[in-house]
This record gives structure tokens, C-alpha cells and sequence, in this order.
């Protein structure tokens, strides 16, 4: 049987030396390292804020908490998707809503999505399926017009831009996955941007056991453990580095 690999990570040594450096150094959960690749995220993607998750099915989920989205609330979300996406809604209690997608690029089709819309439908969240996207624009306006708050699943388009503005950072959160398959990988991982610093703030709160910062016991809400490690962030920082290289590549290959 022949076997075609869907992807797979671009790693060499390099990644290898940077993590011996980060090992030497003892402090292997979320520190220094972990700051400088959200730092890099945050500068790719042109956003305001970026955070660091333990994996994006946990950073969907977490999107969706800080909008207080709960049971009796509805999410739209696309038929063709990895079933993280609709897993991250079903942990929070609210009904996740199929909308077909579209023939030509497999996203979510806004021809369709009106249907859909009732005063239960708190959060649209497109998929950019392949790094590919549904027009945002008009996506966001219906978003607007129906108070809907909209949140980008970009796990596969690190990099990818709609009308010159990159994927994840034309709604209210977006976010990328950094599992094995994805653009680039820090193993498991994932990352969440946003432009608002209350979303942000709530965000790390909710990676952090309910609490503001580290090294307290003071957890002022309900949190959990979606921290990162310095361990990923050094495959990350390396990652980051190819960035560019793979993304090249990959137009090639789908020119080709």
C-alpha cells in the first residue's frame, strides 16, 4: 500500500541545539523562551496580544470562556473541520450549529450562514481549512449587523493573509495549532492572538488556575492548566525561524 503523507514537521539539528541550551538552563516550564516566541507570534500576525496554550483545542475552548459563551448559547462552526473545533464548544456546555461549506475552498458558506442565526448565536467560527479562508469581510459584517462575536480557527494558515491582513486577526480571537501537522510544530502547543487586552488578561487567567500571575494562590475565577513550556517554545523559536522557507515551499508544491 502506498502511503502520501498529508504533511510533515520540517526539523533538523538545529531544533536539537536550542533545546540543550534551554535544558543547561534548568527552567523548563513557561519563562523566558516562551515569552520571546509570543512575542514573535504577536509580531507575525500584527496583533496586539499573543498567548501561548498548551494545545489549540484548549485555546478554542478558552476563546470561548472569556466570551462567557455557556449552555443555551449557540456556535456556528463549518460541516468539514477537525472535531476540536466543535469539542471546543461542547466543553463549554453550548450547541454547536453545522453550516455547510463551500465548494471551491471548503470554508464556511456565508451564503448559507444567515439561516442559521437565531438570538441564541453567540460566536461564528470560520476554519481557514488549509490555510484557506471564506471572504472575511463579509463575514464580519454579518457578525456586526446580528452582535456576533467572531472567532478565527486559523490552526492551519500561521502566516496566510485575507485582504492583506493575516488570518486569525480579523475577529474578536483567533488562534493557531503547533501540532506535528501544522505549518510549523512545537510538538503539541498552540497559540491565541487578539487586539484586546481584556481578552488577553482573561485568557492568561484562564491557562493559569484563575489566578493574574504566577507564584500566588490567590485564583480569583475558575482556571486550568494550559501552560506552556520553555521546551516548546525552544522548537518554536527555531520553527519560527524556517517560517518564511516552509511557507515558500508550500506555494511551490500547490503551484507545481
Amino acid at each position: 500500500m502506498l502511503t502520501i503523507n498529508q504533511i510533515q514537521p520540517w526539523i533538523n539539528n538545529s531544533e536539537a541545539e536550542h533545546i540543550k541550551k534551554i535544558v543547561k538552563k534548568t527552567f523548563l516550564t513557561e519563562n523566558l523562551e516562551t515569552k520571546k516566541f509570543e512575542k514573535r507570534i504577536q509580531n507575525i500576525c500584527k496583533a496586539n496580544y499573543a498567548i501561548s496554550y498548551s494545545n489549540w483545542t484548549a485555546g478554542l475552548f478558552a476563546c470561548l470562556k472569556t466570551l462567557d459563551i455557556k449552555k443555551g448559547d449557540e456556535v456556528i462552526v463549518p460541516s468539514l473541520t477537525f472535531i476540536a473545533t466543535v469539542n471546543s464548544v461542547i466543553l463549554t456546555g453550548a450547541t454547536p450549529v453545522l453550516c455547510d461549506v463551500e465548494e471551491d475552498n471548503f470554508c464556511i458558506d456565508l451564503k448559507k450562514i444567515n439561516k442559521l442565526i437565531n438570538k441564541k448565536t453567540k460566536v461564528i467560527i470560520p476554519v481557514h481549512l488549509y490555510g484557506h479562508s471564506c471572504e472575511m469581510d463579509k463575514l464580519k459584517k454579518i457578525c456586526k449587523k446580528n452582535r456576533i462575536y467572531l472567532v478565527e480557527d486559523a490552526a492551519q494558515a500561521l502566516g496566510a493573509k485575507y485582504n492583506g491582513v493575516y488570518l486569525g486577526n480579523h475577529g474578536d480571537m483567533g488562534g493557531f495549532s503547533f501540532y506535528g501537522n501544522k505549518i510549523i510544530t512545537t510538538g503539541e502547543g498552540g497559540a491565541i492572538i487578539t487586539n484586546k487586552k481584556k481578552y488577553y488578561e482573561k485568557l492568561y487567567q484562564l491557562k493559569n488556575h484563575g489566578r493574574k500571575k504566577k507564584g500566588i494562590f490567590k485564583h480569583e475565577t475558575i482556571g486550568y492548566n494550559f501552560m506552556f513550556t520553555d521546551l516548546q517554545a525552544a522548537i518554536g523559536n527555531i520553527q519560527l525561524n524556517k517560517l518564511q522557507k516552509i511557507l515558500k515551499k508550500k506555494k511551490k508544491k500547490f503551484e507545481n
